[in-house]
């Protein structure tokens, strides 16, 4: 991920939500490409609370058609999927 992609607010709050999730998983570290779903960052359960979040923080609807490990594997590829919702 670039330096300027760092400053954008949606990378940001996925981060820090991601960077709880983590904590309570007792993960130390979370780079934007580490795959969340093989370290056990994010489960079935996390998906449901990190959707929750997403709607709530963000003016978007994410359907169950949305809920693919390719949205979620890492928080690249979550940003960038909150990115689409929000055009």
């Amino acid at each position: 991920m670039s330096e300027g992609c760092l400053l954008d607010p949606v990378v940001e709050e996925i981060t820090q939500i991601i960077q709880q999730l983590a904590r309570v998983r007792r993960i130390v570290e979370v780079r934007p490409r580490d795959n969340l779903l093989a370290q056990g960052v994010v489960d079935s359960l996390a998906i449901v609370k990190l959707t929750l979040f997403l709607e709530e923080r963000f003016p978007i609807r994410i359907s169950d058609e949305d809920i693919v490990p390719e949205n979620f594997r890492d928080i690249e590829s979550l940003s960038r999927f909150v990115q689409s919702k929000l055009r």
